[in-house]
This record gives C-alpha cells, structure tokens and sequence, in this order.
C-alpha cells in the first residue's frame, strides 16, 4: 500500500515519545495544517463521497425517529389523553426529511448489492418492528417522551455537522436542507421540553401520588405559561 511522505519528517521514535516534529517557523507539525499528513491512499475520498455518507447515516437516524415519533403518539393515544397537537404536527413535518435527504443522492442511500441483502433487510426491519410493538405496549407514554428527546438529540448535533462539512465543502444544496431539517429538530426539542415535566407529573398522579403541577413554571426552560 503506497503511503504519501509528510512534509516535515519525524522518527518512529518521537511519535512514540510524544515528541513532534516542528516547522520551519517553530509551530508543532500537528497543529500546522499546511502540512499534508502521512496516509494510506485508500483513505483518500471526494467531497461527494464524505457528504454522501453523512447524509445515508442522517437518513438512517430520520427513519428511527420518525419511528419513535409514532410510538410516543400512539402511547399518548393509549393512555386516552388524545395526541398532543404539537407532536401530531411534527409527524407531519418530520415524515417529508428521509425523503428530502435521500433526493440530495437518490443513488447512494442505503445501496443493496442484490436480490437476497434486499430479503435480508426485510427480515431484519419485520424482527425489529415486532420487537419495537412489543416494547411499546410496556412502556409509559413519559418514557417514550425521554426516547423521543434523545433520539432527536442526537440528530440534531448530525444536522449541525452536515451543515458544517456541506458547506465547507461548497454544497449549498445540502447544507440548506441541513439547515431546514434542524431548525425541525431545534422546535420538536423545544416542545418536548414543555411536555415533559407536565406529563411526568401527571404519570405520578394516575400511580396515586399527590403530585402539583403549581411550581413547574419554575423548571429551567419552561415558559409561564406553558
């Protein structure tokens, strides 16, 4: 495997010793990125090819959320309080972006190399379904709530990044879906962080607890008059 040679070269033995190797100007190797680092040429990759693969992972994730999303609403359903408004709008805002990111590279998302990994993967989604439907009936629609706001969590912090290498790499295209799809994200966040303490009290309160909801005003984040 042929490897490119760094500019500013270095001893096996400094490496290992945690001593770097330094600029004509004084500047440690590593900090000074003009200098191109020594790598394998397998890992050399297009600006298409590291904006393809983030956007398939993101993809991914829509997928599960969009799936979580479905859960919490028909837990909410379940416990017969009726969906809240605001999440039965984010279904509907949120079930448009694995389409939306998979029109940026309609080729790339989720490639299957033939007839059979595609039978496979259909086996694999029918198993997790039956798993996901049997876990749903055992767990509180609060809970459900926590799964939502981590899944989207983490999302969001993969748009930023999208948004980040998108534009860096001159797709503008990309990086305003990025932007689009977080401000999505910023709000579902912002919601479920109202919902949140009210349904976590009033789950204490149907175990039988004397739990008020008086002083949730006082939550960080919470509005006055949420």
């Amino acid at each position: 495997m042929a490897y490119r040679s760094a500019t500013v070269p270095f001893t096996l033995g400094e490496a290992a010793l945690g001593a770097s190797s330094r600029t004509p100007t004084g500047t440690p190797a590593f900090f000074d990125f003009s200098v191109p680092i020594a790598r394998a040429e397998s890992w050399i990759t297009t600006s298409q090819d590291v904006i393809e693969s983030s956007v398939a992972g993101l993809v991914a994730k829509e997928r599960r959320l969009q799936h979580i999303l479905n859960q919490t609403i028909a837990s909410s359903e379940a416990n017969g309080a009726g969906a809240p408004a605001v999440l039965v709008e984010a279904q509907k805002t949120f079930s448009s972006h694995a389409g939306a990111l998979g029109a940026l590279y309609p080729s790339y998302v989720f490639p299957l190399a033939s007839t059979t990994d595609r039978l496979r993967l259909a086996i694999v989604n029918a198993c997790c379904a039956v798993a996901a439907k049997l876990v749903s009936y055992r767990t509180s629609y609060p809970a459900k709530l926590y799964e939502l706001y981590a899944a989207a969590s983490e999302i969001s912090i993969g748009y930023v990044a999208l948004q980040a290498t998108a534009l860096s790499l001159g797709d503008r295209c990309a990086a305003a879906v990025a932007a689009r799809h977080l401000r999505h994200v910023g709000q579902l966040l912002l919601t479920l962080h109202e919902l949140v303490p009210y349904e976590s009290v009033r789950e204490l309160q149907l175990r039988g607890l004397n739990a008020s909801t008086d002083d949730l005003w006082e939550v960080a984040g919470m509005s006055a008059t949420a």
